[in-house]
């Protein structure tokens, strides 16, 4: 498999400093350095044209040269004459009929005159990349083509997202204003967590420039520039780490070039970004608002072809094929990790959108905190990916906010209260998701007679679910709504068989009430409270869901190897099956229509080591390590996906 390589953005938080040096441009060494400040035009000189080429079959012409990196303007005709003006890498930059003018694979021609001029990099369309496609932090609003940022009290607003690996020499290109506080943020590193200071960085404000090496948070450089508000302005770096740069206004005027190495009081020898990892982002000041109406960078093309049949597909376009959903849970914090960022898009095709109930959407009665779910709804959106949005109902007591739990309501206005949660969550987003897992463990509750856990079967009653799904409908006709409930993966097992039955018996009597449930969502946290399914076992639960007529999906897949002996590589090993058993027992029955597991990297599982999670020690559940590393589990699931057929999984089951 391939990896992409991408982008990351970084927005810091800064104090007060004590000590610091302060230079004025009168006093800085400012020379221009011989590096173009905007994307570069196309200077190409016509004095004595080779006549023409020829193209030897039908071939796209892109606007720059890499058929990665730029549209496709035009078609190439087989036998079609074109004038060459020059060769930049694996392209030839042509000219012909219809004022087509672009860029042709140098393969796709009959021949190159050998004494085509070699294109400069300052002679063809630098790649430009727009940053704002990688932010999606929750407060954090776009309009009208703008990225607004305002702090409404006396906290500072910090976003890190990156690193982009750099390679060239490169353009930042950005204009902005700020009231009260706020300033474009380049770094070398992600800050280290409380330590906003602890990485090499530039500060761009409106009226000076901050430069600070990471060692402390009290000596840094200032550097007075005023007139940058509101002003398009380029920040030209010479060499990928940072030791030089250049800032030019936006007539192309030299403002000022700064030697990061020469200050005293700052130690900057290894240039801004020593390890070729660049972090990008803002600063915004308590009560202050920030507005960036540009923020894009520019560099070199490579200028090689990508041979995109070399590329293995990726998991979401194997699923893609076959009509699957294939998909991940999400957090809208950790999309300040590009890396992340990457791996969601680029191998799920679908997203699941935590934190519809109550506790985290509702901070009081008539609050409604969507930041954090837009930003999702949004990263989805933006990589076309089917969501599911999970839960909007759940009566446990750690899913409720305070203000519910110890407000004394009656049953009337509990209703009331559970009416417009469900209207207004469904409703905000209809068109936007089509499939909510909506009621979330009220069977596995009521199995085990868990109702003590359960406030609203003990304060409006069982009649609740018919309400939620009622009401759920009402807000988008359209949506598909799903029961979610755990412990359903295996038939075959005692314990698990006696709870989907109690399942399928609930689920009937509701759908006899006419409850529009349009599916059941199956957890499928494995290894967790009991032993691995078998195909057979699993086979049999979708069969039973299937004469009902509802769809299954897999909605929280993890396997848990905490208790699970053996070396690291038989424990993945094992684990891998696992995936593969489960994945294509679903893609083989006729009832289950998605694969979604719990998060996609060990980092992020919330079987391990961090707040709110359940603290197993090296659970290790998920496709790919802490590291963003595939494992044997991400291969099996790839494997089942590239090779799916109507061939019967083995019907042995897997045990230690």
């Amino acid at each position: 498999m391939n990896s992409k390589q991408i982008l990351l953005p970084l927005f810091l938080i800064t104090v007060a400093s004590c000590q610091t040096q302060r230079i004025s441009t009168s006093d800085a060494d400012v020379s221009v350095m011989p590096t173009q400040h905007q994307t570069p035009t196309l200077v190409v000189s016509t004095t004595n044209p080779h006549p023409f080429v020829i193209a030897r079959q039908v071939s796209p012409l892109y606007a720059g040269p890499s058929n990665i990196s730029f549209i496709e303007v035009a078609e190439i005709n087989a036998g079609e004459s074109l004038t060459p003006l020059g060769l930049y890498g694996d392209f030839v930059h042509v000219v012909g009929s219809g004022e087509k003018d672009g860029y042709i694979w140098k393969e796709h021609l009959e021949y190159i005159p050998l004494d085509l001029p070699i294109m400069g990099s300052n002679e063809v369309p630098a790649e430009v990349i727009n940053l704002f496609d990688f932010i999606f932090e929750p407060g954090a609003t776009f309009k009208a083509g703008r990225l607004s940022i305002q702090t409404v009290d006396d906290e500072w607003f910090p976003l890190d997202i990156g690193p982009l690996q750099i390679a060239t020499p490169f353009t930042l290109n950005t204009q902005f204003s700020a009231k009260g506080v706020g300033a474009i943020v380049l770094s070398g590193s992600a800050p280290s967590f409380g330590e906003w200071w602890s990485a090499p960085r530039l500060l761009v404000f409106s009226d000076h420039l901050e430069l600070r090496d990471g060692r402390n948070e009290h000596d840094y450089v200032q550097i007075d520039l005023p007139g940058l508000e509101n002003k398009l302005i380029n920040i030209v770096f010479a060499d990928p780490k940072g030791y030089s740069f250049t800032v030019y206004d936006q007539t192309g005027n030299s403002l000022i070039t700064v030697d990061v190495s020469e200050f005293i009081s700052i130690n900057l020898d290894e240039g801004l970004f020593p390890s070729g990892n660049l972090f990008f982002g803002v600063l915004v000041g308590p009560l202050s608002r920030l507005t960036v109406s540009d923020l894009n960078l520019a560099k070199p093309p490579s200028g090689e072809r990508v041979d995109e049949r070399e590329s293995s597909p990726r998991l979401r376009e194997l699923a893609d094929e076959r009509e699957f959903l294939i998909g991940s849970s999400g957090a809208a914090y950790r999309l300040e990790d590009l890396q992340y960022q990457e791996i969601l898009a680029g191998e799920y095709n679908c997203l699941k959108v935590p934190f519809f109930e109550m506790g985290d959407l509702r901070p009081s009665q008539d609050v409604y905190d969507f930041r954090h779910i837009d930003a999702l709804v949004s990263f989805a959106e933006r990589h076309n990916m089917s969501i599911i949005g999970s839960p909007v109902v759940h009566g446990g007591s750690e899913f409720l906010p305070d203000w519910l739990k110890n407000g004394n309501f009656s049953r009337d206005e509990l209703i009331n209260i559970l009416h417009d949660h469900i209207s207004t969550v469904v409703g905000r987003y209809k068109g936007r998701i089509h499939m909510w897992e909506l009621v979330n463990e009220y069977g596995w509750m009521s199995y085990y007679q868990h109702w003590d856990l359960d406030f609203w079967k003990n304060h409006i009653g069982p009649e609740y679910v018919e309400m939620a799904f009622a009401w759920a409908k009402q807000a988008d006709p359209g949506a598909f709504l799903l029961l979610d409930e755990p412990e359903l993966e295996d038939r075959s097992h005692p314990m698990r068989s006696a709870m989907i039955t109690s399942t399928y018996n609930l689920t009937t009597r509701l759908l006899e009430k006419g409850v529009p449930i349009d599916g059941i969502a199956i957890q499928g946290h494995l290894l967790l409270n009991s032993s691995a399914p078998t195909a057979v076992g699993f086979a049999e639960t979708l069969e039973l869901f299937e004469e009902l007529g509802l769809d299954v999906y897999i909605t929280e897949f993890d396997v848990n190897l905490a208790n699970i002996p053996g070396s690291q590589e038989e424990r993945k090993e094992y684990q891998a099956e696992l995936y593969r058993i489960m994945l294509q027992t679903c893609l083989q029955s006729e009832v289950c229509k998605g694969f979604v597991t719990f998060e996609f990297s060990d980092r992020f599982t919330w079987l391990g080591d961090c707040d709110g999670c359940l603290g197993i020690p090296d659970p290790q559940p998920l496709p790919f390590d802490s590291d963003y590393q595939p494992k044997p589990a991400y291969f099996a699931m790839y494997e089942v996906l590239a090779n799916h057929s109507s061939e019967t999984v083995p019907e042995d089951e897997i045990s230690r």
